[in-house]
C-alpha cells in the first residue's frame, strides 16, 4: 500500500507566543505513523528544522506536493497533520 503523510509542529519561537510541544506532537505522530500503520513516506515540517516550509507559501506549497503525489503515484492513503496556533484569516 502505497501512503505518505505531512507533518507540521509550529512552536512560533522568537515570538510572544511560543507553544511548547507542537514539534514532539508531529515527531511522536511521525514514528507512530511510520511503526505502527506502515506508511511509506513521512515528512515532518517545524520552525526549527524546516523553517522555509511552515509559512503560509510554504504549508500551501507542501499541501500541494501532496496532492500532485497522491495523483502521480496513485497513493492509496495520505495523512496531514498540524500542531500549531490557527487563524481565521488567510
Amino acid at each position: 500500500m502505497t501512503s505518505s503523510a505531512v507533518l507540521f509542529g509550529i512552536q512560533y519561537f522568537g515570538s510572544d507566543n511560543v507553544l511548547q510541544g507542537t514539534r514532539q506532537d508531529a515527531e511522536v505522530l511521525g514514528e507512530c505513523l511510520t511503526k505502527t500503520l506502515g506508511i511509506d513516506q513521512v515528512r515532518i515540517y517545524t520552525d526549527t528544522t524546516t523553517p522555509e516550509q511552515v509559512t503560509r507559501d510554504g504549508i500551501l506549497e507542501v499541501l500541494w506536493t501532496l496532492c500532485t503525489q497522491s495523483y502521480s503515484q496513485d497513493l492509496e492513503r495520505a495523512w496531514i497533520f498540524y500542531s500549531g496556533h490557527l487563524t481565521d484569516s488567510f
